[in-house]
């Protein structure tokens, strides 16, 4: 905890001395130009570890348990990162938690593999090899998300892009085993980095983090100098935490082994939360996931998807789509794709023009996200009008 308060300090003002223009530190090109998401506008992650954790997310997290909901639709964007298997209830998910999870990623959030049954990477490794590794904690995971669905809406996990590391514990062997034929980015912790927890766009392979739960950083006011460093370089801060509850909530409410004692001191409160939060907002940073700060644009629709990548004409090969490709469309034509969740136009910051008729889209708040647009088309789809009208008035509009 010490040692985490007095690196931020230090490293902020190693940072503080530099002038802004023309200078390098450790690597970092610091300058004044200007910045534009998912490129080169510095910004956040917020990371959240463990499956079992799901209902600490949903309810205080959207704001299930008392109707303050600290990351909004695609605002405050996180990921999360989850397990199959409830370690201290030895069961998997139930259907109720799997809704819960991709809520979370219907709002925006990036869901991450976190391991199939949570195992260390190094220890499972030794014990069984690598190659089972891969197979028993990461692709199974992949192939459960694969088959899971929300039990209403039928939507389903999107292709992981993220893998994050148990208990933060890897070799070069166990990232190079999955990365980039699985991933393209996964998370350790803090002390791989000679700049605290700082990470350039389109990076790829393993990626610090710090750690802010009350058990590491119980003063969270300390979380401002990792934000001015990230403001100050041009580069992102991902954080990791675990839980978020009220600090009344008593652990034992859970009724979890006591084994699980350990685990329950790893939480952040919604207060300190929106601390850090209104931090970033206050400097103007940016909220990613870990995936778009790896440069990879996803979507909930495989439809959309399918449609993306004609335009692109990409590779079959190329298992990503990379967002600096859609930064600069101008115009884009989805008429009649049988679209229902436009989840990912909000990378396409410069479409000016955006024909969408004759699809099943019924949420059009993405579309307030790109700023260049001057006419859409929303014929023929199952629209809510309360909501088109948060599209901005000078919008032309066909519904």
């Amino acid at each position: 905890m010490v040692s985490i308060s007095k690196r931020l300090i230090k490293d902020f003002q190693m940072l503080s001395n530099i002038n802004k223009m023309g200078k390098v530190y450790e690597g970092i090109y610091i300058d004044e130009k200007i910045k534009i998401p998912y490129v080169n506008k510095p910004g956040i992650a917020l990371t959240f570890d463990d499956g079992f954790r799901i209902d600490h997310w949903y309810n205080y997290g959207l704001g299930k348990a008392n109707d303050k909901n600290i990351f909004g639709y695609y605002d405050v964007k996180a990921t999360f990162n989850i397990n199959a298997f409830h370690e201290y209830e030895n069961r998997f998910y139930n259907q109720e938690e799997i809704d819960h999870m991709l809520e979370l990623q219907h709002n925006g959030h990036e869901i991450a593999n976190h391991g199939y049954k949570h195992e260390n990477a190094l220890e499972y490794t030794e014990k069984y090899g690598q190659a089972r590794w891969v197979e028993d904690e990461v692709l199974a995971l992949n192939h459960w998300m694969n088959k899971q669905e929300h039990s209403i809406t039928k939507e389903k996990f999107k292709e992981p892009v993220s893998f994050v590391y148990p208990f933060s514990l890897y070799s070069d062997s166990t990232t190079n085993a999955i990365v980039p034929n699985y991933f393209k980015i996964c998370r350790g912790d803090m002390f791989q980095s000679n700049l605290l927890g700082l990470t350039s766009f389109e990076c790829e392979g393993v990626v610090p983090a710090i750690c802010i739960d009350y058990i590491n950083l119980p003063h969270t006011m300390f979380i401002k100098f990792a934000l001015k460093l990230a403001k100050k370089t041009g580069k992102n801060l991902i954080i990791m935490c675990h839980s978020i509850l009220p600090k009344e909530k008593a652990w034992s409410d859970y009724n979890w082994s006591e084994e699980s004692a350990q685990a329950g001191k790893y939480r952040i409160s919604p207060k300190s939360l929106f601390y850090v939060i209104n931090q970033a907002k206050k400097i103007d940073l940016e909220f990613y996931t870990l995936a778009e700060i790896a440069g990879v644009a996803t979507f909930i629709d495989s439809n959309f998807e399918r449609e993306v990548r004609k335009i692109l004409n990409l590779n079959p090969k190329n298992k990503w789509i990379p967002i600096n490709k859609l930064i600069n469309i101008k115009k884009l034509d989805l008429a009649g794709k049988n679209i229902s969740n436009i989840g990912g136009i909000e990378y396409f910051l410069e479409l000016q023009e955006l024909n969408l008729a004759n699809n099943n889209v019924s949420d059009t708040r993405l579309l307030s996200k790109l700023k260049a647009l001057k006419k859409v088309n929303l014929i023929n789809n199952n629209l809510d009008v309360s909501i088109i009208s948060n599209i901005d008035k000078c919008v032309e509009i066909m519904i």
